[in-house]
């Protein structure tokens, strides 16, 4: 553990002794820029020994890394329909070496980017980019999609982004979609 995984590590410690958002007990401070993160460790500081949690973080970590290999793979291959291409789409992924030294140093990147891509995923198989069925045809649909991005957000503000992005397009789909 080194930099920012090291931080994130004693933010949810002192999150698990309900001290949220203090680096220093006592002393509330903005350095968590993920809360899902944060009560991720926090959880895994109540239900295991601390000597245990680093290892479990970086066990989850590689865990989500590798699922956001194969949501790659699935992502390419919907859109190139194509194994080969997924193949390598999925290699590039995978060993971009922030995202590899990431995985295995305890940080939250890789579960932020498997829940986008999960979400980018969910929205090209339900049809999310086309235009909008009715909201009971679609309201399963929306919420799972909306959990998603909600989760995202908690794990990295970036999220954020992605949210704007997501509402920008599915209103410009509204109105082309109006008669």
């Amino acid at each position: 553990y080194a930099g920012d995984a090291q931080v994130h590590l004693i933010y949810g410690q002192n999150a698990a002794q309900s001290a949220f958002f203090e680096f220093n007990i006592g002393e509330k401070s903005a350095g968590v820029t993920s809360p899902g993160f944060m009560l991720l460790i926090a959880g895994f500081f109540t239900a295991a020994p601390d000597t245990w949690v680093p290892a479990i973080i970086k066990a989850a970590d590689l865990l989500f890394w590798y699922g956001l290999i194969l949501v790659v793979f699935m992502t390419a291959k919907t859109l190139l329909r194509s194994t080969v291409w997924a193949v390598i789409a999925s290699l590039a992924a995978g060993l971009l070496p922030g995202s590899a030294y990431n995985a295995t140093n305890g940080m939250e990147n890789g579960i932020f980017a498997f829940f986008i891509l999960v979400w980018v995923l969910m929205a090209m198989r339900s049809g999310w980019f086309s235009a909008p069925r009715s909201l009971r045809d679609s309201y399963p649909t929306e919420l799972a999609l909306g959990a998603l991005l909600g989760l995202a957000c908690w794990f990295r503000p970036e999220g954020l982004i992605v949210v704007a992005i997501a509402l920008g397009f599915r209103a410009v789909l509204s109105l082309r979609s109006r008669p």
